[in-house]
C-alpha cells in the first residue's frame, strides 16, 4: 500500500472536516501501520487535536484515546501534490499497553473525500 493524505468532508452533523494521513511499514497482510485524523487543517501549521491508530505488526490495534497527540503539518499541497510533516503521541492498545510513536511523512494527496 502507498502511503496517502486526503481531506475528508461531510456527514451528518455537525460533520467532519480533516486530513487523514494513512500509510504502513510494508505490503505484508501483517504490515505495521499508522492512520491519523486531524480536524481543521486548512495551511500548515501545529495541530493537537485529533486521533492516531497504529496496528502493531502482530496485528494488536493502539489507539490515542485521551492520549497526547501533536501533528506538525509542513506541506500541504491541493490533490496531486503532498502531504509533509510530523506526528508525536501515545497510543493505548490491548491491556492498556502504551507505546510512544514519533513518526515523520511525506505522502501523495489524493483526491479529497466528501461524504453528503
Amino acid at each position: 500500500m502507498t502511503a496517502v493524505g486526503y481531506h475528508f468532508a461531510g456527514g451528518p452533523f455537525p460533520g467532519a472536516d480533516q486530513i487523514e494521513i494513512v500509510g504502513c511499514a510494508g505490503t505484508g497482510t501483517n504490515a505495521a501501520g499508522l492512520h491519523l485524523s486531524t480536524p481543521m487543517v486548512t495551511a500548515p501549521g501545529t495541530f493537537l487535536d485529533g486521533s492516531a491508530t497504529y496496528t502493531d505488526a502482530k496485528g494488536a490495534s493502539f489507539s490515542t484515546g485521551l492520549d497526547p497527540y501533536q501533528v506538525v503539518i509542513t506541506k500541504l499541497d491541493p490533490p496531486g501534490g503532498v502531504i509533509e510533516g510530523t506526528f508525536t503521541g501515545s497510543v493505548t492498545g490491548p491491556t492498556d499497553a502504551k507505546k510512544s510513536l514519533t513518526a515523520t511523512f511525506h505522502v501523495c494527496r489524493v483526491g479529497d473525500e466528501n461524504t453528503p
